[in-house]
């Protein structure tokens, strides 16, 4: 065994790690839906809204195995929305009940 994995590491060291992660380079499941959704965002195809008067504004929330997606109700939104869910789906071998 290689002795230097059994020593302490520093906070330098911890922070040099995560400073220089990207944010997806190794991208799992829910990596891979919020980079559909913030490049849809960013070419304007979908709108985050604010869910209160002063509430920052969100597009998407995930938790365990939950998924709320929030935007516009319009129908190129709600599109553009079932197409990324379409794409996510095929990328993780699944099939979505719309």
């Amino acid at each position: 065994m290689n002795a230097s994995l059994f020593e302490p590491f520093s906070a330098a060291e911890v922070k040099c790690v995560i400073f220089n992660m990207f944010p997806l380079k190794s991208p799992g499941p829910d990596e891979a839906f919020s980079s559909l959704v913030q490049c849809a965002e960013r070419e304007g195809r979908l709108s985050r809204i604010a869910v209160a008067r002063q509430a920052p504004e969100v597009s998407h929330l995930l938790f365990v195995d939950d998924m709320l997606v929030f935007y516009k109700a319009n129908e190129e939104e709600l599109r553009e929305v079932k197409r990324i869910l379409e794409v996510y789906a095929k990328a993780l071998g699944k099939i979505i009940n719309f």
